[in-house]
C-alpha cells in the first residue's frame, strides 16, 4: 500500500519522548525482548504465539531505525516474522475516525525518514524535579537513601511510570541516578530529514483515504458486500513483500 492521500489526513509521526529515554537503551532492550519472544515461539513453549510475535516485531523496528547498516537483514526477519502471521492468524487494517489506517512495523519500516525538531528545551532533575541549575543532584551521579516520589505520574527512582513501575512510594532507595528530564519544548523548526537526531522521530501511523480504499478493492469479487468502515479488510504485505529498498520512503513523500 502506498501514502494515504485525497481525503486522508496525515500520517501520525513521533516527534520525541519527554523524559528519560536512552535510544541505545531502547533498541538493546527491543532486541533482546523480542529475541527471547522468538525463542518462545521456535520452541513452541509461547502461551500466545501471536501475541508474542507482534510484540517482536515492535521491539525489532526499535533496532531497526538504530541498526542503519543492517536494516535489510533486520526487515527480512521482520517480513519473515509477518508472513507467519498473516498466514496463521491473519493480519488486517485498524478503523478510526472514518479512515483505515496501519500501524504495523512492517508497514511503518518502509517508510524510512524522519523528522528532526529543533527548539528550546527546559528540564528537570529527575530525582528532585527542579531545574538542574538550581538543585544539588549533578547529571550522570548516583545518589542513596533518595525518597520514590511521583512527579506528573513519573517515577523520580526509575522515571517509568508510577503506577507501572515496581517503586513504592516513600520508599527509601540507593544507586539513583540523577538524570536531565526534559520537561518542555519550545519548537522552532520542524524538518523532513533521512536520519533524524532522536532516532524514533518517524511515522507511527499511515491512514488511507477512502478513495484509495474503494480504488484498492474496485475489482474484488466480494466489494458488493464492503461496507466502509464496517468490513475488516485483510493486509497480505508480508506475503507479497518483495524486499526493503533502504531510502524509498523518502522517495515517496
Amino acid at each position: 500500500m502506498s501514502e494515504a492521500s485525497g481525503d486522508s489526513p496525515g500520517m501520525t509521526v513521533q516527534l520525541l519522548t519527554v523524559g528519560m529515554h536512552n535510544p541505545s537503551e531502547i533498541a538493546r532492550d527491543g532486541f533482546i525482548n523480542s529475541q527471547k519472544l522468538i525463542e518462545l515461539f521456535n520452541s513452541g513453549k509461547s502461551q500466545n504465539p501471536e501475541l508474542d510475535l507482534r510484540s517482536a516485531l515492535e521491539g525489532l523496528i526499535k533496532v531497526f531505525w538504530l541498526a542503519i547498516s543492517q536494516r535489510t537483514t533486520i526487515a527480512q526477519q521482520m517480513h519473515c516474522i509477518g508472513k507467519i502471521l498473516a498466514e496463521d492468524y491473519g493480519c488486517s487494517l485498524g478503523f478510526k475516525n472514518d479512515h483505515y489506517f496501519t500501524n504495523c512495523p512492517n508497514m511503518l519500516l518502509h517508510q524510512d525518514y524522519g523528522f528532526s525538531l529543533r527548539g528550546f528545551e527546559k528540564y528537570k532533575c529527575s530525582i528532585c524535579n527542579m531545574d538542574p541549575v538550581d538543585c544539588d543532584h549533578r547529571t550522570g551521579r548516583t545518589y542513596g537513601s533518595v525518597r520514590c516520589q511521583a512527579f506528573d505520574g513519573r517515577c523520580n527512582i526509575c522515571c517509568d511510570e508510577i503506577a507501572a513501575c515496581t517503586h513504592t512510594l516513600d520508599e527509601i532507595y540507593d544507586d539513583v541516578e540523577a538524570i536531565k528530564i526534559v520537561a518542555d519544548l519550545e519548537v522552532v523548526t520542524f524538518d523532513m530529514v533521512k536520519e533524524p537526531d532522536f532516532p524514533f522521530s518517524r511515522v507511527v501511523e499511515i491512514p488511507y483515504s477512502k478513495d484509495f480504499i474503494l480504488e484498492m478493492l474496485k475489482n474484488d469479487p466480494g466489494i458488493g458486500d464492503f461496507s466502509y468502515g464496517n468490513s475488516v479488510i485483510d493486509c497480505s504485505h508480508c506475503i507479497s513483500c518483495k524486499g526493503y529498498v533502504p531510502n524509498e520512503g523518502i522517495g515517496n513523500v
